[in-house]
C-alpha cells in the first residue's frame, strides 16, 4: 500500500471515532445565521445522492444533480441524520461544492435553456462539460413540468398506486394554490440512464461551443408514481411561492441511504413537524434553482411500507422559517 493510501486509510479510521460536539454546531449555525442575514450569504451549490445499500453491497442510484464523492469524508460536516427502518436520510457540507457566483449562472443558465426548448411534459438528458471539469456529475435530466391546475386532479394521478400524499390546511397570508405537477424541474437518473446516454452526449459536447450537449428522453408517464417527485406550488400576489415536493421511496426490503450534499457555506437547524425530527436548510445558493437561494423544511414519514422525503420549499426571501413550519405542520 502506498504511502498516500496508507494515511487515507488511517484517517478514515480515525475520523469515523470522532463524534461532532451537537452544542458546538447549534452555536455555530446560530452565528453564522445572523452572518448572513447582516451581510448576504455565500455561494452554494445543492447536490445529492441515492444508494440503495443491502447488507455491504451498494447499488447506486443517481438523483439529478447528484454528487457520487470519492475519497475521505471530513469528521465535523454532518448536518442532518433521519433514519426510519427502512431510509437512512443525510445531509452533509463538501468543500467540492463552493462554487464561485460566475460558475454558479453559468450552469444554471445552461440548464434553464435546455428547459426552454422542452414542451410541458418533455424530459431531456443534459451533459454540461464544465460540471466533468469541477469533479461533479456532468449528466443531468432536466425536466420542464406540465402543470396541473385542478388539485383534485393531482391528487387522483397520485394516489393511483395507493399512497395518499398529505397537502398543506394552512397557508401563509395571501398565499393560496397556484398549480401541481408529477414531477420537479430536474429529474431522478438511474444508473442504467446514465452509463446509456453519458459517453455518447459527451462526445457531442466536445464539439459544442459551449460544452453543452442534450437529447430529449420519454415524457413523465402519470401511472408511474415510484421514483417520481410530485409537487405542489403555492403563491401570492407579490410572486412569492412555496412548494411541496414530494419524494416517494418505494417499499423495500432494502436500506435505502440518501445523502445531500451541500456547500461549506450552508446552514441547517433541527425543527419539529408534528413532533418529529425535521430540519431547516439555507441553501445561499443551489444552481439548479433560478433564484438560487433555497430555504427548505424536509422530515421523513413511513406510509403503507413506502417512505415520503416531504420538503416544504421557497425562494422567496419574505417566506420566513415559521411559514414553512406553519405549512409543515398543517400537513394532513
Amino acid at each position: 500500500m502506498s504511502i498516500q493510501n496508507e494515511l487515507k486509510e488511517t484517517f478514515k479510521a480515525y475520523t469515523s471515532q470522532i463524534e461532532p460536539s451537537k452544542r458546538l454546531d447549534a452555536r455555530i449555525h446560530k452565528l453564522y445565521r445572523k452572518q448572513i442575514q447582516s451581510k448576504g450569504a455565500p455561494t452554494m451549490n445543492l447536490q445529492q445522492k441515492i444508494l440503495t445499500l443491502p447488507k455491504r453491497r451498494l447499488i447506486p442510484s443517481i438523483i439529478a444533480a447528484c454528487v457520487l464523492f470519492s475519497g475521505v469524508a471530513y469528521a465535523s460536516n454532518l448536518l442532518v441524520n433521519f433514519t426510519t427502518s427502512q431510509v437512512n436520510y443525510q445531509v452533509s457540507t463538501n468543500s467540492l461544492l463552493n462554487l464561485d457566483s460566475e460558475t454558479t449562472e453559468r450552469l444554471r443558465q445552461h440548464i434553464q435553456t435546455v428547459k426552454m426548448q422542452l414542451a410541458p411534459g418533455e424530459n431531456a438528458y443534459v451533459y454540461l462539460a464544465e460540471m466533468d471539469r469541477l469533479k461533479l456529475p456532468a449528466l443531468q435530466k432536466v425536466t420542464n413540468p406540465e402543470l396541473i391546475k385542478d388539485i383534485n386532479q393531482w391528487k387522483q394521478l397520485t394516489s393511483q398506486k395507493g399512497t395518499l400524499l398529505k397537502i398543506p390546511s394552512s397557508l401563509p397570508a395571501d398565499f393560496a394554490f397556484d398549480s401541481a405537477s408529477l414531477q420537479g424541474s430536474m429529474s431522478l437518473i438511474s444508473p442504467t440512464e446514465y452509463k446509456e446516454h453519458e459517453r455518447t452526449l459527451k462526445k457531442q459536447a466536445k464539439q459544442s461551443a459551449d460544452g453543452v450537449a442534450w437529447a430529449k428522453s420519454s415524457t413523465v408517464n402519470p401511472q408511474v408514481m415510484n421514483n417520481q417527485t410530485p409537487v405542489l406550488t403555492y403563491s401570492n400576489k407579490n410572486q412569492g411561492t412555496i412548494e411541496v415536493i414530494y419524494q416517494l421511496i418505494p417499499s423495500t426490503d432494502k436500506v435505502v441511504g440518501i445523502k445531500q450534499m451541500v456547500s461549506d457555506h450552508s446552514i441547517a437547524e433541527p425543527v419539529q413537524v408534528w413532533g418529529a425530527d425535521a430540519s431547516y436548510l439555507v441553501n445561499p445558493s443551489n444552481i439548479f434553482s433560478a433564484a438560487g437561494n433555497t430555504s427548505t423544511v424536509q422530515w421523513l414519514e413511513k406510509v403503507d411500507g413506502a417512505t415520503i422525503i416531504y420538503t416544504i420549499s421557497t425562494t422567496s426571501p419574505e417566506v420566513s422559517k415559521e411559514d414553512l413550519l406553519l405549512v409543515a405542520n398543517s400537513m394532513k
